[in-house]
């Protein structure tokens, strides 16, 4: 019975590998021999010899078939390929797909709606990918445009995330634009990351933007606006991820919505010419501000926090340490909790904090002369927390 059982299992699996095995073809077209599949009367570019030179155009049919997609790995390694046309057949465009085209310089082609993960990672003298992204998008993998080092702009439109390493390393991208950019609302973690040109991301709208992951800009030294505005100035944003903005050193003002509800640990930490920073008032939304959220801004002088009606803040250990220059700290009507009175250290010109709401926790050890009777902690010789009940 055991024996019986064996050998159905392995012609089970010997007609599955059958019917489900894609013969490779080929096919010669201008003197480029093309390595494709069939399925579905549908063709697929596979792999390309890695000698092949120039700048080359996709056919939209192999063998009577239509192309409609660049398999897995197909131009992986291509150092001599300088440009790709792809016609409007092609819709998906495979994993690793153009992987270090180390001289790939650009790519044409309006109707594809899906690219896999690390498809052009470390094609380094890419700078044009044209409409590439601006059509009617179902699915982008991670990291597709990693380490293109040569790319300066990018078109984002009907996209609704963008996905994690996108364009992590691409030091000369200097802005990123979109005719139609109210679809995004997540930027995923390390999406910008060190993109030390960026200067604007008008791709994201005035709302719908409801998320920036881990590390989504950090190092983008040159970026000073999202959508033209303040940079995080947008209505439906509600979370800011550890280290979203770190050392992002052009900022110079940051105004939050209503909305926004969590700022993360180092989430704009040595952000060193920011000067002022503004949430608005609202009601039932809780706001959280993360360990050295703001730590190290060198030029940082004011800061407001409106009323949270019926909802609470919470300030945590060492968010505005090292701010030297700061000097206002005002929160409005909330119930508020500084978890560490830490959360200035260093921050010697602070002389006050004005909150015109309840403290209902001041955790952390302060000193020892701590006046309750007039709302008074003393810190040490230089600051001094004040708070006004009002």
């Amino acid at each position: 019975m055991k024996r019986f059982l064996l050998v159905f299992i392995v012609a089970v699996t010997a007609m599955v590998m059958m019917t489900t095995c894609v013969l490779a073809h080929t096919a010669t077209i201008n003197g480029v021999t093309w390595t494709y599949t069939v399925s579905d009367g549908k063709a697929s570019i596979s792999y390309m010899p890695t000698s092949l030179t120039g700048a080359i155009t996709i056919p939209s049919s192999l063998g009577g078939y239509p192309v409609t997609s660049i398999g897995d790995y197909a131009f992986a390694y291509c150092s001599r390929l300088t440009s790709v046309t792809i016609p409007d057949s092609v819709t998906s465009i495979g994993d690793y797909a153009f992987y270090d085209c180390s001289n790939l310089t650009s790519i044409k082609g309006s109707s594809v709606r899906r690219i896999g993960s690390y498809a052009f990672t470390d094609c380094i003298s890419l700078i044009n990918v044209g409409n590439l992204l601006c059509g009617d998008i179902d699915f982008l993998g991670e990291s597709i445009f990693r380490n293109c080092t040569s790319l300066k702009s990018i078109e984002l439109w009907t996209i609704d995330v963008i996905p994690k390493h996108m364009f992590d390393g691409c030091i000369s991208l200097k802005e990123a634009t979109g005719v139609i950019p109210n679809y995004i609302k997540y930027v995923d973690d390390y999406a910008f990351n060190g993109c030390v040109s960026l200067e604007s991301c008008v791709a994201f709208a005035s709302y719908g933007l409801q998320r920036i992951g881990y590390k989504a800009f950090a190092e983008c030294e040159s970026l000073k606006s999202i959508h033209g505005h303040s940079l995080v100035n947008t209505t439906g944003i509600e979370r800011i991820e550890n280290y979203a903005f770190w050392g992002c050193r052009s900022i110079r003002t940051l105004n939050f919505s209503q909305s926004i509800q969590f700022i993360g640990d180092y989430a704009f930490a040595n952000c060193t010419n920011l000067e002022t920073v503004s949430f608005h008032s609202t009601s039932r939304r809780n706001l959280s501000i993360g360990f050295q959220a703001f730590a190290s801004c060198q030029n940082l002088w004011k800061v407001y926090i409106g009323a949270r009606d019926k909802a609470r803040i919470d300030i945590y250990n060492q968010a505005f340490a090292s701010c030297p220059k700061l000097r206002v700290f005002e929160i409005g009507s909330s119930n508020v909790s500084i978890n560490y009175i830490m959360a200035f250290i260093g921050s010697y010109k602070l002389k006050e904090i004005d909150i015109g709401g309840i403290v209902k926790d001041l955790y952390g050890k302060i000193s020892t002369n701590i006046r309750e009777d007039v709302g008074s902690v003393e810190l040490n010789d230089e600051l001094k927390l004040y708070l006004a009940f009002r």
